[in-house]
């Protein structure tokens, strides 16, 4: 199942990534974009292809991020790097990245 995800979400991104840099004023290529590359990690997530899945999603939340600036009034976007946020923290989790911005972690040391 999460194999044809991937295939899915992999088309969908070569789909909206052309279209999101030819018409960077139309923000509904950009936000597909965004999504697209969420669900995609998602699904590469759940196949442990966990680094690859880091990947994208910092991608997404550095997208998202440039979206809000642009759009700060579109609340969607918003909820687009949230939900991307959050897939990351999993994925960072899982590969044991430390937390960041000086905040001791709480996983056990040695």
């Amino acid at each position: 199942q999460f194999e044809r995800a991937v295939a899915l979400g992999r088309r969908a991104v070569s789909i909206y990534e052309p279209l999101a840099k030819e018409y960077p004023q139309a923000l509904d290529y950009s936000e597909s974009l965004v999504m697209s590359q969420t669900t995609l990690a998602d699904s590469l997530s759940h196949l442990d292809k966990d680094e690859e899945a880091r990947v994208r999603l910092v991608a997404a939340v550095a997208a998202a991020r440039q979206l809000i600036a642009s759009h700060p009034d579109v609340p969607l976007l918003r909820q687009r790097l949230c939900w991307a946020h959050r897939i990351l923290a999993r994925v960072e989790a899982r590969l044991g990245a430390p937390r960041r911005r000086g905040r001791p972690s709480n996983r056990p040391t040695g």
